[in-house]
């Protein structure tokens, strides 16, 4: 497993220290393993929830049509915390092969959220730079 915490943007680099131990280490975008093993990245959301809501569905904005001959059909994942600690199973959807260019993950129903918090994790670990720029719900996919 990943044991690492404490990101922190300084000098252009995004550094990380590992829990056990405190080594440093520095994050690098063009780079997919670390000591032979795939890096999963992982980004965790908490939306507030003023009202009780179903979720229909969960569409990803990024940088479509990323895969290559190392991924050439990359994949991203996404789970729900609907108490904004105890994640649920994740859900998996392509995020775009080489040259798709019109393809957004599109996720279905989540289940209903409810105040105060909801939680989101969105992670993939195929060898591509995928950029994420948000995310929206309930919306109509086009």
């Amino acid at each position: 497993g990943w044991d690492y915490d404490y990101f922190i943007r300084a000098f252009g680099k995004v550094f990380v220290q590992r829990t056990e131990g405190g080594a440093l280490f520095c994050l690098e975008p063009s780079l997919f393993t670390e000591n032979g093993e795939q890096v999963r990245r992982v980004a965790t959301g908490l939306v507030a929830v003023k009202r009780s809501q179903a979720v229909r569905n969960v569409i990803i904005e990024g940088q479509a049509g990323v895969g290559d001959e190392a991924a050439p059909d990359p994949e991203c994942m996404l789970r729900i915390a609907h108490d904004a600690r105890v994640f649920k199973s994740e859900h998996r959807r392509r995020i775009g092969a080489l040259g798709d260019y019109r393809r957004r993950p599109v996720f279905g129903a989540m289940g209903t959220v409810r105040p105060p918090l909801v939680a989101f994790e969105l992670s993939y670990a195929d060898p591509v730079g995928w950029t994420v720029y948000g995310a929206t719900y309930n919306e109509k996919p086009g």
